[in-house]
């Protein structure tokens, strides 16, 4: 009977280790799916391009399936944006023209100022009056003076002057107008350089949110 009890004691014992590795097992699948798709769903904000909306170090949650679906009608204007530059780097930017909306950079400060006060008129779809976007995120003053822009939305070095965003392309800004390296510099952004749809900021803590705010369009 003693070693029919310590044959039983020695099997409970090894089922339960077998349980136990098991278990640990299952967590550790667990937790590196979770970092997976953590890192697939996350993209952290470099430099101050974003500020103040998003300063230096955020890490934001961003929508990677709706955009390789193939679904352009789901980007809004004034969507923030995960992007590849021309470079090759990935940046975070301001989705600001669609396809088909012309736009201008007006700038009434004279041709040789120092300091400018621009504003971006936007004809949506190229039809109807002009409006002026009315950006309530872009709180530093923005005085580096454009004279904007060319086919493809760069700065010029003459007087300003409208151009129409084509199919399957758009125009993205940094909030921080001052210091972004965006569509002013490089130009358009084609579809597929588009890699996702910021939804939120979740670190650090004290400033997680959803990116709700969008601009609007006022009169002219």
């Amino acid at each position: 009977m003693e070693g029919t009890a310590q044959a039983l004691a020695r099997h409970q014992a090894l089922r339960g280790l077998r349980l136990l590795r098991d278990a640990s097992l299952g967590l550790l699948v667990l937790l590196a799916v979770a970092s997976a798709a953590g890192a697939a769903l996350t993209v952290r904000v470099y430099g101050t391009s974003m500020e103040p909306t998003l300063p230096d170090g955020t890490l934001l949650l961003v929508d990677r399936v709706s955009l390789r679906l193939g679904w352009p009608n789901r980007l809004r204007r004034g969507e923030v944006v995960e992007i590849t530059q021309p470079n090759g780097v990935s940046a975070v930017k301001r989705l600001i023209g669609l396809p088909g909306d012309r736009i201008e950079i007006e700038d009434p400060a004279p041709p040789n100022a120092l300091f400018g006060h621009p504003e971006i008129l936007i004809q949506p779809g190229g039809h109807g009056p002009w409006r002026r976007l009315v950006e309530p995120y872009v709180r530093f003053r923005w005085d580096r003076a454009e004279r904007c822009c060319d086919a493809r939305g760069r700065d010029l070095s003459g007087p300003a002057r409208p151009f129409t965003v084509p199919p399957g392309e758009y125009w993205v800004l940094g909030d921080n107008r001052n210091v972004s390296l965006d569509s002013r510099a490089f130009g358009l952004i084609p579809y597929r350089r588009l890699q996702g749809i910021v939804l939120a900021s979740y670190w650090p803590p004290a400033q997680a949110r959803w990116l709700d705010q969008r601009p609007k369009l006022g009169p002219p």
